[in-house]
């Protein structure tokens, strides 16, 4: 079974103690990432947690416990939902759980679900006809396995600020300067900062508007490389 229960109460845990943690992990994840076999109903209560920070509504274990219990959303004959989520409430946390624990499911989901695309992959690749030629087969295969697994390859469709962290990079190395770091450039000032930029096992890529000295730029580094 590839699925944690002590790790999906624990995100439980930090979004009904920290709600506003809920935006950290809003691009990636969602209820479907709770394993569909746990038996403690973690994807509802993860839907009436997100639906309510959507709504910016007030968010805690009593709230979210009533709410479920409206729906009718049972846990078994022992326990409320109610009282279990609010026990979920209680439980200690600390800063940052909501992120790390939301990347830690995150991976199981995605071990499930190609589980189950290799299911599926058994089940084309015993069902194809014995008549098919090795392009088809490489077809039906590449289908079933692509199908999916593009939404593997980022955490969500939402732009991605990619200068959030940039001013404190450069204020970092401002004020930590390297120097005599590489092979040095023409600029002094590049250099003061960044030190070289082109070091090896580097792909430097320069950038700039036209006419700013792209070409000369990279032809000191390839003369000077050359020598």
């Amino acid at each position: 079974m590839i699925s944690n229960l002590s790790l999906e109460q624990n995100l439980i845990t930090a979004l009904l103690n920290k709600p506003e943690d809920y935006s950290q992990i809003s691009s990636f994840f969602s209820e479907k990432d709770f394993d569909p076999d746990g038996g403690r109903n973690h994807s509802e209560i993860f839907t009436i947690i997100r639906q309510a920070f959507e709504k910016k509504e007030e968010i805690n274990g009593v709230i979210v416990g009533q709410r479920l219990e409206s729906l009718g959303i049972t846990l078994d004959a022992d326990i409320s939902i109610a009282n279990y989520v609010v026990g979920l409430s209680h439980r200690k946390c600390k800063d940052g759980d909501a992120l790390r624990v939301a990347r830690e499911l995150k991976k199981l989901a995605r071990r499930r679900k190609f589980c189950e695309m290799a299911d599926e992959l058994k089940e084309k690749m015993l069902s194809i006809s014995p008549s098919a030629s090795y392009t088809e087969i490489l077809q039906t295969a590449d289908e079933v396995y692509s199908k999916d697994v593009n939404a593997f390859e980022v955490e969500g469709n939402d732009p991605v600020d990619l200068y959030d962290q940039m001013e404190y990079v450069v204020e970092d190395r401002g004020n930590n300067p390297i120097e005599d770091f590489g092979m040095m450039g023409p600029f002094k000032t590049v250099n003061k900062i960044y030190g070289s930029l082109v070091r090896p096992g580097n792909i430097d890529v320069v950038c700039a508007r036209a006419k700013a000295g792209k070409s000369s730029f990279g032809l000191y580094f390839c003369t000077h490389l050359a020598a």
